[in-house]
Parts: C-alpha cells; sequence; structure tokens
C-alpha cells in the first residue's frame, strides 16, 4: 500500500486540509508539502520513492498544464492526481490526456475525495465500482473518462513542442525518426482537437475557469484569455506564427 505522498499545493489552508485527510489513511506514513512546481521537483528528486502525487494546477511557477505534463515526463509511472478548483468539462478532460490518473475538484465530499484516491492506488487495472457517484461528485480517471490519454512518447513531444523546437530537433533529442515525430505531433493533435501546433501548446496554458464551490474563492479568468508565463511557449508560438 502507498505510504508517501507529496502535496504540492500553494494554498495554505486547502494544503492542511489535505494534509489533515491523508493522515487519516492509516497506510499514510509520511506526506510532504510543497508549493511550488520547483520545491515538487526538487523533492522528488531527493527522495528515494513517493507513491502519489496530488498535484493543484494552478501554481506560482506553472501556467496551465505545465506542471502536469513536467512531473508526467519526468517521472512517467508516478501516480499524479489532479486536486483544482479549475473544474469546468475541458480541464477535467485534458488532465486526464496530459497523463493524470485522476481529476479530483475541490468541491469534491471528503468521502468522494477518498474514494477517488482508493481507485488510483488500487491500480491501472481497476475499474471504478462507483462511477456515477465519482462523476457526480467533479472526479474523473481514465476508466470513466471518453479521452484517450497520450502515450508517454507523446507527451514527451508535446513538451519539447512548448519549447519551441521543430520535428528535426525533437528527433534528434529523442533519438527518434522525424517521420515518427510527425505521427505523434499528428496523434496530439487529434486527441486534443485542435489543428494546428500553435493551438496544441495553447492547450497546455489554457485554463477554463468556471466557477466551484471551494474552500476559497479563486480569482476567474475568462477562458480566452491566455499568459504566457513560459521562454519557451512564448518561442513555440513566435515561431509558429511566422
Amino acid at each position: 500500500m502507498p505510504s508517501r505522498f507529496l502535496i504540492v499545493e500553494d494554498h495554505p489552508l486547502f494544503a492542511e486540509a489535505l494534509l489533515l485527510i491523508l493522515r487519516r489513511n492509516k497506510a499514510c506514513n509520511v506526506v510532504t508539502l510543497t508549493k511550488t512546481l520547483a520545491e515538487a521537483q526538487a523533492a522528488l528528486s531527493q527522495v528515494e520513492r513517493f507513491d502519489l502525487v496530488l498535484l493543484d494546477l494552478r501554481l506560482p511557477d506553472a501556467l496551465g498544464f505545465e506542471g502536469l505534463l513536467d512531473l508526467r515526463n519526468r517521472f512517467p509511472k508516478l501516480p499524479i492526481v489532479v486536486v483544482t478548483a479549475v473544474s469546468g468539462q475541458s480541464v477535467r478532460d485534458k488532465a486526464i490526456i496530459f497523463g493524470a490518473s485522476a481529476f479530483i475538484a475541490k468541491s469534491a465530499s471528503r468521502d468522494a475525495f477518498l474514494g477517488a484516491l482508493d481507485y488510483v492506488i488500487a491500480g491501472p487495472e481497476a475499474t471504478p465500482t462507483n462511477r456515477a457517484a465519482l462523476l457526480e461528485s467533479g472526479i474523473l480517471t481514465p476508466a470513466t473518462s471518453k479521452q484517450r490519454p497520450l502515450t508517454h512518447q507523446q507527451l514527451r513531444v508535446l513538451q519539447a513542442m512548448c519549447q519551441g523546437l521543430q520535428n528535426k530537433q525533437i528527433a534528434i533529442d529523442l533519438d527518434i525518426a522525424e517521420t515518427t515525430v510527425k505521427a505523434h505531433v499528428s496523434e496530439i493533435l487529434r486527441k486534443l482537437h485542435v489543428s494546428s501546433r500553435t493551438q496544441a501548446v495553447l492547450e497546455v496554458s489554457k485554463l477554463e475557469i468556471a466557477p466551484v464551490a471551494t474552500m476559497y474563492a479563486a480569482p476567474s479568468k475568462p477562458e480566452s484569455h491566455v499568459e504566457i508565463r513560459s521562454p519557451g511557449l512564448a518561442k513555440s508560438l513566435a515561431l509558429a506564427t511566422r
């Protein structure tokens, strides 16, 4: 059973709430709190093993799904559960596409939250017995989603696209054929339901803000508003629009 959990959450009140919930689980021996993606990366690199990560999407040093994409690529076998106040359907779907083991809205009840964690802990072969209850509680898992997750190689290609790399350089960096890169790019566009590399890059940084009942009021932004904080994203967009 999992015993080491990492919480990546910059809001102190909700981080403490997650901590209290996890400590009620007798199998949980160690819980580490981090506030930024950089702190999470450092913790995951220093500790021998974490069994599960609880990740917020709204972090000071990561825009949109950048944090999920980065951790998914660095630690491909590590279960990552997205726990966030941003709960629009497109956000839930993209969390699954980008490799989340589950998506849990912060408005979910404690019991629903623990039920989702039990499902994730049970492993990839598990089938949720309370599918309808999970969906009603704002929880999505690969087994309850209609979306197909990107493969590990597709996630690596997508991250390289976000860094502004073109197909030839991606092929060199990943040690694969350029035709293979092109095939991965086509599949990425198809799964994200977009028609260009620019749109795919924007999907990584874009969050649809929907009103939800949470423990705190998160500042909202219209879905059409996209901030580009990442130099790689800015470079990629500049290249794609030339």
